[in-house]
């Protein structure tokens, strides 16, 4: 405010001092609309980054639903009793065991 008011500004009368309350109230208005401005754009991108890790974090969500079907599958099929699928079943676990850790080093 004191910038607002130089020496030779000062009121003399009534009409000079609403003048400067006048010129004081729109430069804190001026002030406010510029910080408003300023809010709303930062809440804009904050809402864009969100909208963009939730789709990511819908796309890993996929992609690991579709990892736990497939193990569901390999866990409920019954051939695992035959002895010739051992070996099978031993690759199959180990790649499991490697794409899970890839998954997890992606997050």
């Amino acid at each position: 405010m004191k910038a607002l008011i130089n020496a030779d500004e000062l009121a003399n009368d009534v009409a000079g001092a609403e003048a400067l309350l006048d010129r004081h109230q729109e430069h804190k208005l001026a002030e406010l609309h510029g910080r408003w401005d300023t809010l709303k754009a930062k809440a804009s991108q904050r809402r864009q980054d969100l909208e963009d890790s939730l789709q990511q974090f819908s796309r890993d969500v996929d992609e690991i639903e579709a990892w736990i079907s497939e193990k569901l599958q390999t866990a409920t099929d019954e051939s695992y009793k035959d002895p010739t699928n051992i070996q099978v079943r031993t690759w199959e676990t180990r790649l499991g065991a490697e794409a899970l850790l890839h998954i997890q080093n992606e997050f």
